[in-house]
């Protein structure tokens, strides 16, 4: 009975990817309406395989579920993504069988879908770059690229002072109190360093430098620099991060007409700093270009009376929007086929 349930549960999933997928790229959202559709049968149907006919699998359930709970409000707090991509992650975890979390005896983590959308997203951000480089003969201003990279040298020294901080703080703990974090260590310290390095203050030179000298004595009296293959990982994703944000920030723009801007739309931190500049009511404040910047209706009517202005411009520049809803999706994809090979 319970097999049959998880058959439905794989089906379902497949129509809400599919789904979700076409509203994204159609509509510009994910609706409510159908996540809670689709969520409230995953409910059901998890509380009667995993609650009632095969209890033993409860607690894989409820891990998994958790943590892509979790996962998915860490990247929606810290404005990677938007609302309903978060939903969606949450809605896709009551469709995924626990079954499937489980590989030769070894948790093989739902959240992995969320690595492995990421994966596609970076390979299709780099493909439009140059699709953008080669077709659309853009050019790459080298001023602006040295400007990031430096930007970038920076962000590297800073994050991995703190991730040496951090995995040596850990390891002291942990050994301290004879505990392990097991195959949570590296999913527990990714999210740490994600929530950490969303702050702005983070960069500060009296807390970077006082997390380096805290660095350096833990080495002293340590008397040792531990280095493991792992932490070795963790830099090279500092290093991915960086040249991720270097390749694709001189074409992360679009323009679009004064007045056909439209709710949830991002401007740059140019445009949005001409027209907080104009005095105009309810114009929008300078852009972070991230989901905290999303333009609510009265700001879109402001920009657009801005437009018609004597002052305004009949382009703005906005973020230009990636519907995340395919990378879940293929995302689930890869996880199910890795899955399938693997066993």
């Amino acid at each position: 009975m319970c097999f049959k349930m998880e058959y439905l549960m794989y089906i379902l999933l497949a129509v809400l990817c599919i789904y979700a997928t076409y509203t994204d790229l159609v509509c510009g959202l994910i609706k409510n309406k159908m996540l809670i559709c689709f969520g409230g049968i995953g409910v059901v149907l998890d509380l009667f395989c995993y609650g009632i006919l095969e209890p033993e699998w409860r607690n894989t359930f409820i891990l998994n579920i958790g943590l892509m709970i979790t996962v998915s409000v860490i990247l929606y707090l810290t404005h990677i993504w938007a609302a309903g991509d978060s939903k969606l992650l949450i809605t896709i975890a009551t469709l995924v069988p626990a079954k499937l979390t489980v590989l030769e005896d070894r948790n093989y983590y739902s959240v992995l879908i969320v690595a492995y959308a990421f994966v596609v997203s970076f390979a299709y951000l780099i493909g439009d770059t140059l699709f953008l480089l080669i077709y659309q003969k853009r050019n790459i201003s080298m001023d602006a690229v040295k400007k990031h990279f430096l930007a970038g040298v920076q962000m590297f020294f800073v994050n991995s002072i703190y991730l040496f901080l951090l995995l040596h703080l850990e390891d002291m703990i942990l050994e301290r109190f004879a505990f392990s974090l097991g195959q949570w260590k590296p999913i527990i310290n990714i999210c740490i360093l994600i929530l950490w390095s969303s702050f702005n203050k983070v960069y500060n030179h009296l807390l970077v430098a006082f997390a380096f000298g805290i660095s350096v004595l833990i080495c002293v009296f340590s008397k040792t620099i531990h280095f493991q293959l792992q932490q070795g990982l963790y830099y090279l994703a500092i290093i991915a991060f960086i040249l991720f944000r270097i390749v694709i920030n001189e074409f992360n723009y679009e323009f679009v007409k004064t007045q056909e801007v439209q709710r949830g739309m991002i401007l740059s931190a140019v445009s949005s700093l001409c027209i907080a500049a104009s005095g105009i009511k309810d114009s929008p404040a300078v852009s972070t270009e991230d989901m905290r910047s999303r333009l609510t209706q009265k700001q879109v009517e402001a920009i657009r009376a801005w437009g018609g202005s004597c002052k305004g411009k009949e382009y703005v520049q906005i973020v230009r929007k990636i519907p995340f809803a395919i990378f879940l999706s293929l995302g689930v994809l890869g996880y199910i086929v890795v899955r399938i090979f693997a066993s």
